[in-house]
């Protein structure tokens, strides 16, 4: 029995040694434990002569398309979302207009993919009557908040990719979430 005791007093000692010598030099995080950083897309500076004429356009584009990065926020590829109606309760992102800019001809689609966690992919509206080139307005749904790859398109060729940050309102939680459940209603 004593043999037993000091077995487990050693054991007890051993993890106690153990335990204050990783409190000394605690582990790495891992990456995965990390928030995800979302590489957002800074303007390029260049813009296009009818976007510049409005003023305060900044955006990103090639020879060939252009796109506006601070249609929704003075912070570029941050996308603010307003607390109104382009905010749906169950989180959806929906309607925010974009200011494009085609240099060449061709028909404008865009699609976009969540970056830091699964979602369906974003839903865009591009209304027809701007001409074959020059300003074109586009609407973009996005299914929830988060980083945001939006590349767009112009025919075959040509295309545009940025990144951007979907932020909600400061204290919005869509319904369905576990903290809109948990919290009490009035």
């Amino acid at each position: 029995m004593r043999r037993l005791i000091g077995l487990l007093t050693c054991a007890l000692l051993a993890i106690t040694a153990i335990s204050a010598g990783r409190a000394a030099y605690p582990a790495t995080p891992s990456p995965v434990a990390t928030p995800f950083d979302c590489p957002v897309i800074q303007p390029s500076g260049k813009q296009p002569p009818e976007i510049a004429n409005l003023g305060g356009m900044d955006g990103l584009g090639n020879d060939a398309l252009w796109v506006s990065l601070v249609m929704w926020s003075e912070r570029p590829g941050i996308v603010e979302v307003p607390n109104d109606d382009h905010l749906l309760p169950d989180g959806t992102v929906q309607d925010l207009k974009w200011a494009w800019y085609r240099y060449e001809r061709g028909v404008l689609t865009i699609e976009g993919r969540r970056l830091d966690k699964h979602a369906q992919p974003l839903r865009a509206w591009i209304p027809e009557g701007y001409g074959d080139t020059g300003f074109q307005v586009s609407g973009i749904t996005f299914p929830a908040d988060g980083c945001w790859e939006i590349t767009g398109h112009l025919g075959d060729s040509n295309s545009v990719t940025i990144v951007v940050q979907v932020i909600y309102p400061n204290g919005f939680i869509p319904l369905g979430t576990p903290e809109a459940e948990s919290s009490p209603t009035p």
